[in-house]
């Protein structure tokens, strides 16, 4: 371990806080740094710290590095550019820059923005790191150049799942490479008693990420399919309350070009026959990742169509059933042995009720074996921070 003397300041760019899986990735993070390095400082650079900043006290938040990189999102605030010096202070003090983990290297997102900023940091000679990540296959050959030149340079490229360890292979990057596990199974989270046959259910039209760009999920017409399988658990008495809520909600209408599942869960209880309406609530607002956990932990079962969703449902000792079929979460199914359970593709949206069956019936059961899967997960996770902390000895 590095001694509090010789404590380094880490810089975390490209934060996340609209998605309280993101902001659980962060705070798992901060954590683990910091119990690996000890008095180490763990700033994060982040996006929406005017909405929801002031909901995460735990983290030491600055701006992003947009001014300096001049890069501009639709979620880019005046004050964040205003604060340029400030930024250019922290990247100038930091001895890493870290980029946090998540699933934003991919196509979909037009990630040339934070590209450029990795790019900026290494033109100013900064020691460049990636935690577990989701990186994808990418069809533009100069945005996939730059993006392999930029783990080239990096000191550390961790991945999540084994598709985006071969993704970064094919982009010539092996030295250095990780397969790791997503940090929010890090985040600490207190068992609750859920109620008796209740259900958490985040509905979401969010695409999966299949094989590079390929996406099973082209629509919302799953969302009567699950509010089938939803109306038969109700009728048959398996099921008698159900929360429709996501970690990613609340901030739709802010102008910043942000999902929001509530309009998911709109349809989906709209779906459903007006009769059994009644039994169906919808948590609105923004949930924070300690909010979301302390929800799932509330119920007896959750389906959940984020991953992160399904992540704090599980660290809240709730059984969940993943219900996404992206790379990240079969990959999730495959190095858990199955005992995260996860959907096989997207046909199995149809009988969600089905699937879900075994953790109503025997929740016990299902906490047991999930809670196999999550120590698994754990073990692998305890890696990142470890092997950062290597890397600043």
């Amino acid at each position: 371990m590095v001694s509090p003397a010789s404590a380094p300041l880490i810089l975390v760019v490209d934060g996340w806080l609209a998605n309280a899986g993101d902001a659980a990735i962060n705070l798992a993070t901060s954590l683990s740094l910091q119990e690996a390095i000890p008095g180490a400082r763990v700033v994060f650079a982040s996006h929406h710290r005017s909405l929801v900043g002031d909901r995460y006290p735990e983290l030491d938040l600055a701006p992003p590095i947009d001014a300096l990189a001049d890069v501009s999102w639709p979620w880019t605030t005046a004050a964040d550019l205003a604060e340029r010096d400030a930024i250019d202070r922290l990247v100038e003090e930091a001895d890493l820059v870290l980029a946090p983990g998540g699933g934003y290297l991919l196509e979909r997102y037009q990630p040339e923005g934070r590209i450029r900023g990795y790019e900026y940091l290494l033109e100013r000679g900064k020691r460049l790191a990636f935690f577990s990540q989701s990186i994808g296959r990418f069809e533009d050959p100069d945005l996939c150049a730059r993006l392999g030149s930029v783990l080239a340079a990096a000191e550390l490229v961790l991945v999540r799942d084994e598709a985006s360890q071969e993704a970064v292979r094919e982009m010539g990057r092996t030295e250095g490479l990780h397969l790791t596990a997503d940090e929010a199974f890090l985040l600490p989270v207190e068992r609750r008693v859920g109620r008796p046959h209740s259900l958490l259910i985040a509905a979401s039209v969010h695409p999966w990420e299949r094989n590079g760009s390929e996406d099973e999920l082209r629509d919302d017409s799953h969302l009567a399919e699950i509010a089938a399988s939803l109306t038969r658990l109700l009728s048959s008495g398996q099921v008698r309350t159900v929360t429709l809520a996501s970690s990613t909600q609340g901030l739709g209408g802010a102008g910043q070009e942000l999902e929001d599942d509530v309009l998911a869960a709109s349809l989906l209880r709209t779906a459903v026959p007006a009769h059994w309406r009644n039994r169906i609530e919808i948590r609105e607002g923004y949930l924070t990742a300690a909010e979301y956990a302390e929800l799932a932990a509330s119920h007896t079962a959750v389906i959940s169509m984020r991953m992160h969703g399904a992540i704090l449902a599980a660290v809240a000792h709730t059984p969940v059933l993943l219900a996404n079929a992206s790379d990240k979460a079969l990959s999730l199914s495959r190095r858990s042995e199955g005992r995260i359970a996860t959907i096989s593709d997207r046909a199995d949206l149809s009988r969600l009720d089905a699937l879900i069956a075994p953790a109503l019936e025997d929740p016990k059961e299902a906490r047991l074996r999930q809670n196999a899967g999550v120590e698994q997960m754990r073990t692998l996770a305890r890696a990142n921070a470890e092997l950062v902390g290597e890397r600043l000895r």
